[in-house]
């Protein structure tokens, strides 16, 4: 799993690229796909929810957007996040990912 560290307050906002893999066919069309990611913090032997990101895709070729509406409550500490897409019962998602949130110096 990797990790990178983020300043809480900052603007998270992240582009890429998606390949969907189903039974070793990759797919070149994600028309019908929806994507969603979540940041959780791990407690207490579960997850708790963070924030919900925008998701969205931005082209049909597999670039997507996520996007916080604001992260200056994001907890200090590691927290996680994955992106999962879905076509009706088909549910893929990414490896998790680690997010270490440090306290921005300057702010206000």
């Amino acid at each position: 799993m990797s990790r990178m560290k983020f300043k809480r307050g900052d603007t998270f906002s992240f582009r890429g690229f998606a390949s969907i893999v189903i039974d070793g066919v990759l797919l070149t069309d994600i028309t019908g796909w929806v994507i969603r990611a979540q940041v959780r913090r791990t407690k207490s032997g579960g997850y708790t929810l963070v924030e919900e990101l925008g998701a969205v895709w931005i082209l049909t070729a597999g670039e997507f957007a996520l996007d916080s509406t604001g992260s200056t409550g994001w907890p200090v500490g590691v927290v996680e996040i994955d992106i999962q897409f879905t076509n009706g019962a088909v549910v893929v998602s990414t490896e998790t990912q680690q997010i270490e949130v440090v306290p921005d110096v300057t702010y206000g």
